[in-house]
């Protein structure tokens, strides 16, 4: 699982939660990502970009999250130009927009 802080709204965080989702792994896609503002929390399925959950409650503690890996899919790492274009948004979302001086 990914988790992505960052104060302000959490729907324009949830695409850069993805594309990390997605690349952070050599191998394999990593199935879900958290974004959270500290108050507030989004649960999302990386394959798919749906919001599974919300709120702080909704972040899978460890029972959940074991009850939970069964069901999971790991997919095969993507192909290499799909890759790039997650990588460009990963750092479109991460250098370029947030971390602007």
């Amino acid at each position: 699982m990914v988790i992505r802080y960052a104060p302000g709204s959490l729907v324009s965080r949830e695409r850069s939660a993805i594309a990390a989702a997605r690349v952070l792994e050599e191998a394999y896609q990593i199935p879900l990502a958290v974004v959270t503002n500290g108050r507030d929390a989004e649960l999302l399925d990386t394959a798919t970009g749906e919001v599974l959950a919300t709120g702080m409650e909704g972040i899978p503690d460890h029972q959940q999250a074991q009850t939970l890996f069964p069901t999971l899919v790991f997919r095969d790492r993507l192909e290499d130009t799909k890759r790039d274009r997650e990588m460009r948004i990963l750092n479109a979302f991460d250098v370029e927009i947030c971390c602007r001086r």
